[in-house]
């Protein structure tokens, strides 16, 4: 699945990262590019099965915010979107997190033990994986 993407509540800057899970996986990584003169993924997801995507945004390394009701769902050999008019992933809802506190991926707080299972969560502002 390609995807051509742009956010709302969150305004992209060059070089930021939108990354694609399903079920908490990730299956897509794409960096923010200017396409006359807004900030544009394209993203190129993998999978086999139909699942609902979630996306997260970083900059710099340090996590800006998760959609978790996009409403993209995965589906094999297609296109979404274009760079007249490109899917809208709306980081508007994002869930302010606080300092020391472990979250899943989709705003979930787990509290401030570091998680047993291993995944990808959000810790102080970061995208941490646990192995």
């Amino acid at each position: 699945m390609n995807l051509i993407v742009r956010t709302e509540g969150i305004a992209a800057e060059e070089g930021d990262r939108l990354y694609a899970y399903a079920d908490g996986e990730l299956c897509g990584i794409a960096e923010a590019m200017d396409v006359d003169g807004e900030q544009t993924f394209f993203l190129s997801v993998g999978g086999e099965e139909k699942k609902a995507l979630t996306f997260t945004l970083e900059r710099d390394g340090e996590f800006l915010g998760a959609a978790t009701r996009a409403g993209i769902v995965y589906q094999a050999d297609t296109l979404e979107g274009t760079t007249d008019m490109p899917k809208i992933i709306d980081f508007s809802e994002t869930a302010t997190y606080e300092m020391g506190i472990w979250y899943t991926l989709t705003g979930i707080r787990l509290g401030e033990n570091k998680p047993a299972t291993p995944g990808v969560y959000i810790f102080n502002g970061q995208r941490v994986t646990v192995r």
